[in-house]
């Protein structure tokens, strides 16, 4: 005999399922576990509770074709949700080169632009060494600087006059602070008459009778360092009140020893 599904068999008996299901729940129909896990019933059982039963065959048949189309349509729905998603990765792998080539040609115009900057750069540079001036003349050495700063030195040396009880002094050098820290910042010329001003300065009040050596193993540059801060430190004053300072500190140094 053929084992049939509930709905199989209902159709068969010529019965609903519903009674096919009352029937099986109160123990008047037999039922059995097919294959799949399914409960069906037995041919010969439909005879025996219904007396009659249409061709199984036939029931079973329509049924396997039934279920054979409805796995057919889930495997053409499989099929084209797989095709979906080969369409969505293939668009997503085009859209990336794409990308990529625009990156690829945007990074190739940067470089062609610097390459093209490079160039006019160094043409530039060509144009400027074939029509450059002539050189400038040279400046005066170390020691012509020095020669400069001695002679101004001498002369100033020649205005300075003082005496053991009162001092007058010229005041062709003095400037003020501010302007002192601009020429020696700048360079300026001024630097050496202002420089060349206080060194004459310092020398005529080191020269003083009964005083000793005021400035000893003291410089000219320790001199003009020694300016520098004060002068930082008293903007509103000029280079005599520095000399005055400076005088004090270094006999202060000298009473000292």
């Amino acid at each position: 005999m053929t084992v049939l599904g509930l709905r199989e068999a209902a159709k068969a008996a010529g019965v609903s399922r519903q009674t096919i299901y009352r029937k099986a729940k109160d123990g008047e129909l037999s039922t059995v576990t097919r294959d799949d896990g399914s409960r069906g019933v037995d041919t010969s059982e439909l005879l025996r509770v219904f007396g009659t039963v249409r061709d199984a065959e036939t029931v079973s048949s329509k049924s396997h074709s039934r279920s054979r189309g409805t796995e057919s349509d889930r495997d053409l729905e499989t099929a084209r949700q797989r095709i979906q998603e080969l369409e969505a990765r293939l668009a997503e792998e085009q859209a990336a080169r794409t990308r990529e080539q625009e990156a690829a040609a945007a990074r190739e115009a940067e470089a062609k632009d610097r390459e093209a900057k490079l160039w006019a750069t160094l043409e530039h540079e060509r144009r400027q060494l074939e029509h450059k001036p002539d050189p400038a003349p040279p400046k005066p050495t170390g020691l012509g600087r020095m020669l400069k700063r001695l002679l101004g030195s001498a002369a100033i040396l020649m205005l300075v006059h003082s005496s053991a009880q009162a001092e007058t002094f010229t005041a062709i050098g003095v400037r003020s602070c501010g302007k002192w820290i601009e020429a020696r910042r700048e360079k300026e010329i001024l630097e050496t008459v202002l420089e060349a001003w206080f060194v004459g300065y310092m020398t005529g009040r080191a020269e003083v009778p009964g005083q000793g050596d005021l400035l000893g193993a003291t410089d000219g540059p320790s001199m003009y360092l020694w300016v520098d801060n004060y002068c930082e430190a008293h903007p509103l004053e000029d280079t005599m009140d520095a000399g005055r300072a400076l005088v004090r500190e270094l006999r202060q140094r000298q009473l000292g020893e």
